[in-house]
């Protein structure tokens, strides 16, 4: 089943399988939607128009990506309001404080669940993560992900240096000790597959677990 679904030389020879969680393990728009709720709920006195606004965010995103870092800024130049308190650089604080700030209300896909629980019975699971580290581990919670990966084997990259992300992991300072010829990786995003590129990781590139099987 396995080499029929995930192509791999040699699927006896993996040991670890791990995991991008955000766009693979479940839908990330799922979260965007909630958090720009937040977001519009916090700051909706100084724009305009909120249910344009939140069209235009959510297209962006979608447009863009998670990666894109200016969407907030863009926001308030469409549809900021002049004579709002603070201004641009007070929109843009409130908007990022209210994103980071959300408790996201998430589940995995009964397929996602499925191929957690398949792999964590016959191998050693791990997960490997961008983002400030305070939501995405809230994201962990949602997820119940410590059902099939354990603490120890959950790599938060914000909480290994400043500015660390996976892509500029390497195996000297990845925190998990693993021969990188037996892992296979699964991630939604060329910086996973930079990221496996760099350890020496076999990747396989899911758009959502949900999708596979």
């Amino acid at each position: 089943m396995l080499s029929a679904l995930f192509p791999h030389s040699d699927w006896s020879a993996v040991r670890y399988v791990g995991f991008d969680m955000d766009g693979t393990l479940y839908d990330e728009f799922t979260f965007i939607a909630q958090a720009y709720d937040s977001v519009l709920d916090a700051c909706a006195d100084r724009l305009t128009d909120k249910e344009l606004a939140r069209a235009f965010m959510e297209f962006r995103w979608l447009e863009k990506g998670s990666s894109y870092n200016r969407i907030f800024e863009e926001t308030h130049e469409r549809f900021g309001k002049d004579d709002a308190a603070g201004g641009r650089e007070a929109f843009i604080r409130d908007a990022l404080q209210a994103f980071r700030n959300v408790v996201p209300q998430l589940s995995l896909s009964a397929r996602a669940a499925f191929w957690l629980h398949y792999f964590a019975q016959s191998h050693r699971v791990f997960l490997v993560t961008d983002g400030g580290s305070a939501l995405q581990r809230r994201k962990v919670k949602a997820l119940d992900l410590a059902r099939y990966i354990p603490e120890d084997r959950m790599v938060f990259t914000s909480e290994l240096g400043t500015g660390m992300e996976k892509r500029r992991l390497t195996l000297s300072n990845f925190p998990l000790s693993l021969d990188p010829g037996n892992v296979v990786f699964f991630g939604d995003r060329e910086q996973d597959r930079i990221f496996c590129q760099n350890l020496g990781f076999h990747f396989v590139r899911v758009h959502d677990m949900a999708a596979i099987g």
